[in-house]
């Protein structure tokens, strides 16, 4: 497993870098805050998404939410009182 970090405190210290011009810190930072969470024991965790930007691709979409991790679609009902995704294992939180 790789090794655990803050990335809150990745951020600040990138932000205080002499080294790199603003643009840069909000573009390395974009890309951070799109990586996946983990807790303290390595567990992914993720919040589930509904949203019309991955609706098309499913039939009956308008009633599904999708893990950010592995893009698992799940019944929004369901996915509401799921804790953890099906396809990933991922911990999942309420959209």
């Amino acid at each position: 497993m790789g090794k655990l970090i803050d990335a809150d405190d990745l951020i600040l210290s990138l932000t205080n870098d002499n080294f790199l011009d603003k643009a840069a810190v909000d573009k390395i930072a974009g890309v951070i805050e799109t990586l996946p969470n983990r807790a303290a024991d390595g567990r992914k965790k993720g919040t589930w998404l509904k949203g019309s930007s991955f609706t098309v691709l499913m039939k009956n979409s308008i009633d599904s939410v999708r893990c950010p991790l592995c893009r698992a679609h799940v019944n929004e009902r369901k996915g509401e009182n799921w804790k953890y995704c099906p396809g990933c294992g991922a911990e999942m939180q309420k959209a």
